[in-house]
């Protein structure tokens, strides 16, 4: 899930979005939701929210590119907002599910 927090340097609180993550590093994210955030018109910020491997996480982050996928939905490349220590936490859970889904 995510919400947008802040549209062109103006806090804003929407409702909660449904998105699946494809694609997920330390320092960002690739997602696809049905939204259109307009990032042509608006500079956004997100708070996007998921759990792995039992743990929930939840970052702000801010798209950087938008590209029309299918169904009427589109790609979003998310650069993530991350501390040290949450972002050594995110490696270990990427590299146990890695591990876990190539068996």
């Amino acid at each position: 899930m995510f919400t947008i927090v802040e549209v062109d340097n103006v806090s804003r609180k929407s409702s909660p979005g449904r998105a699946e993550i494809y694609n997920i590093s330390p320092g960002g994210l690739k997602m696809y939701t049905k939204y259109d955030l307009s990032l042509k018109k608006y500079n956004i910020k997100i708070d996007i929210m998921f759990q792995l491997i039992g743990r929930s996480f939840s970052f702000s982050g801010t798209p950087v590119w938008q590209i029309e996928g299918h169904d009427s939905g589109y790609y979003y490349g998310i650069d993530l907002d991350i501390d040290d220590h949450t972002q050594k936490d995110l490696i270990e859970r990427i590299k146990q599910h890695s591990a876990s889904s190539s068996k």
